[in-house]
């Protein structure tokens, strides 16, 4: 069992990679490092992959619904007085929550389904994936894109 690494020729891991970078920039890399181990080890998040097992592809709707319950992202982002920063993060912070949990999946988890009777169905898994992931990935952007309106504009 191969397990898939960004060097694989993945052009889809290069939108993750410019948005972790970006977010490093914001919030330094010890801040980034601290949320990947917190989502990863969230048991929310370990819930929703186990949920994956029998099918192939989480949606964007899951994604966001576990990284809303992902314990250290609520803890660092409580909100009790208003302020545009204190949105800022709450948004940069869930944003880059649910990229971790879709970067996770791809590279980690999708290649599994070849292995998985139940579900797997002889197609190219890691080009239907990227493909997959591609939208989910678009319209979890487009989500926080609504809310920096919303609460940044």
């Amino acid at each position: 069992m191969k397990i898939y690494t960004p060097n694989d020729g993945m052009n889809g891991y290069k939108g993750f990679k410019r948005k972790f970078d970006f977010f490093i920039q914001q919030y330094g890399e010890d801040v980034f490092n601290e949320i990947k181990m917190e989502t990863l080890n969230s048991p929310n998040v370990i819930n929703l992959y186990r949920s994956l097992e029998n099918k192939y592809y989480p949606t964007a709707e899951n994604i966001m619904n576990v990284t809303s319950e992902v314990n250290y992202i609520i803890k660092k982002t409580i909100i009790i007085i208003p302020s545009k920063k204190k949105y800022e993060k709450k948004i940069d912070y869930s944003h880059i929550c649910s990229m971790i949990i879709l970067e996770h999946w791809i590279l980690n988890l999708l290649p599994y389904q070849e292995e998985n009777p139940l579900t797997y169905n002889s197609g190219d898994i890691k080009k239907d994936g990227f493909i997959f992931m591609s939208g989910v990935m678009s319209i979890i952007e487009n989500e926080y894109r609504e809310l920096e309106k919303k609460y940044l504009d």
